[in-house]
């Protein structure tokens, strides 16, 4: 919202702040999703719908970060996913989503890897 109002407030010092904001908020909100009853499939599917709106957002403020989550049974990639460890194991398909990636498609560098739970 900053950005969109004063477009020279946009900087790097921002901008890491932003995605530490934004994968701190997708945790907790994957949490609170899961703590109501949500299926990984219905967090899934939130998850993307949010995600593209904020896409639009970062887009139309002119930073080339993007956000990003795997699909449910999608491999893991150490490149782009971080595992959770203490619900499931260390390797595997994707069976739920902790939290959101943040990574820059351009240059491909992933900033904030997504947390999944592998089965």
């Amino acid at each position: 919202e900053n950005a969109k109002k004063n477009p020279d407030s946009l900087n790097s010092n921002v901008e890491k702040e932003a995605i530490s904001a934004i994968a701190y908020f997708s945790r907790y909100f994957l949490e609170a999703l899961y703590a109501k009853g949500k299926s990984p499939e219905e967090a899934q599917n939130i998850s993307l719908e949010l995600i593209e709106r904020f896409n639009i957002v970062l887009s139309s403020v002119g930073t080339k970060h993007q956000l990003f989550v795997p699909y449910l049974g999608e491999s893991y990639d150490n490149k782009t996913m971080m595992p959770d460890g203490n619900r499931g194991n260390t390797f595997g398909v994707v069976e739920a989503l902790l939290s959101w990636g943040v990574h820059n498609p351009e240059a491909e560098i992933s900033y904030s890897k997504c947390q999944v739970q592998l089965g």
